[in-house]
């Protein structure tokens, strides 16, 4: 199927009922799933979509179609009754696509060594049984495997403007997943672990994957609840990266334009740590969330979000940079269902120069923290938060035992803002957002016994 050649017949057709202005969005996903448990295949379901989003604009108005069916009938009677729909509508004097200059892929091969075939099911089948038995035998307290999963999809971007600009392009998906089950003295703890890259040979070893999500089972054996009080934290660099992604959240040009966002009047002012820097780049290669154009059509770019604590930038698309004034950052998402959605790409806190275990080890008495739970329960306007949480006791400088069931509270500015300092372990292994650990050494409460 021609692609290209489908959103130009879509354009031509949208022109000609009247509609000034037109975006396509062709998005075409082969996606696969397969779960082993016990040693045994659980899941195995493997589809093709084919999504696509119009963007449609007259006088100052905005519409949009979705459809995941290319009958050109059928595209020509909802973009007339689009037509009709947009004429009801609010004249929105920022409402219109970005000019030619912003228009572009970046011609740098973002992909290279793209593996052309998928990997046989045969093969993904043997790692998560090998997955599954390297968990099991690590230690005979994990009694039992809750699913070993891989997950595939290849992605192919298709996206076109009435401007003239047309660009392509495809990446692929790859992850493998377990979790398991540890007991002792009648206590259960589950433990989990995984890996993403864009490429299936750039995965972890899966005995290696299996053992650690045994590992993290069975640290979490005999734990206790620490005493209330505020103490140092450090965060590992798991944690620390699910913590980025909620400051991403706030950072969301829409959230920012609404006021909705404990960040929106901090353009240009410290937020953090005067080591705390953080970047958005679309433009590393081999990572997840590298791309050569935004969902507007708009070229990638590398951006400085916070320096030395000060905040320099929003994540925006291009309509929200016209709301705000702000320039564009090229986070337009490629959502098919809705419009003006912004995420950030390969989002990252620059690493330090410290160790981990050297971190650890200059602390006599804090907290090592390995999990958040029910991270989303933040006020977005006043930065409040209030989570559950696990991880160690740290006495001496070294990890002691395991604790859970308590909550760590405090404001994200002020977390943020007393970063003391940061790890040389950023890992772009578990996603595209990424954080080295981090030492918080005030403003955070712990609630336990």
């Amino acid at each position: 199927m021609d692609y290209k050649e489908i959103e130009k017949e879509i354009i031509i057709s949208a022109k000609k009922k009247g509609i000034e202005e037109v975006e396509v969005l062709l998005v075409k996903e082969d996606k696969r799933e397969i779960t082993v448990r016990n040693g045994r295949v659980d899941i195995l379901n493997e589809n093709i979509s084919v999504d696509s989003r119009i963007k449609l604009i007259k006088n100052k108005r905005m519409g949009l179609i979705s459809l995941n069916n290319f009958n050109m009938d059928k595209i020509g009677k909802a973009v007339a009754s689009s037509s009709e729909y947009l004429n009801m509508q609010k004249e929105d004097p920022d409402i219109n696509l970005p000019p030619e200059n912003e228009l572009g892929s970046v011609e740098e091969k973002l992909f290279i060594d793209e593996e052309k075939e998928p990997p046989l099911n045969r093969v993904i089948e043997k790692k998560l049984i090998e997955m599954e038995k390297a968990a099991i035998k690590f230690d005979n307290k994990v009694k039992y495997s809750e699913g070993a999963s891989f997950h595939y999809a290849r992605t192919n971007i298709h996206f076109a403007n009435s401007k003239g600009f047309y660009g392509h392009f495809s990446k692929t998906y790859n992850s493998l997943y377990i979790s398991v089950i540890a007991e002792n003295n009648n206590k259960r703890k589950s433990g989990e672990f995984w890996a993403e890259n864009v490429f299936f040979t750039g995965l972890e070893d899966e005995k290696l994957l299996g053992k650690l999500a045994a590992e993290r089972a069975l640290k979490k054996l005999n734990s206790k609840k620490p005493k209330t009080g505020e103490y140092p934290v450090i965060f590992d660099n798991i944690t620390a990266s699910s913590i980025l992604e909620v400051l991403g959240d706030l950072l969301n040009g829409e959230s920012i334009y609404k006021k909705s966002s404990v960040l929106a009047d901090k353009l240009g002012k410290s937020i953090g740590s005067s080591i705390l820097n953080i970047k958005d780049n679309p433009l590393i290669k081999k990572l997840l969330g590298s791309r050569p154009f935004d969902g507007d059509g708009v070229y990638s770019r590398e951006k400085n979000i916070v320096e030395d604590g000060v905040l320099k930038s929003f994540l925006v698309n291009y309509y929200y940079s016209k709301k705000l004034e702000h320039r564009i950052t090229s986070n337009a998402s490629f959502n098919t269902e809705v419009l003006n959605d912004i995420k950030p790409t390969n989002f990252y806190i620059s690493p330090g120069k410290i160790g981990e275990e050297d971190l650890i080890a200059s602390l006599n008495k804090g907290i090592y923290i390995t999990n958040i739970f029910s991270i989303d329960s933040l006020n977005h306007v006043t930065g409040d938060f209030s989570w559950g949480a696990e991880g160690f006791l740290i006495e001496k400088g070294k990890l002691n035992s395991p604790v859970s069931e308590f909550t760590i509270a405090g404001n994200i500015l002020d977390l943020f803002g007393n970063i003391r300092e940061i790890c040389d372990n950023i890992d772009f292994n578990r996603g595209q957002i990424a954080s080295p650990s981090f030492l918080v050494y005030k403003g955070i409460t712990i609630g336990g016994k």
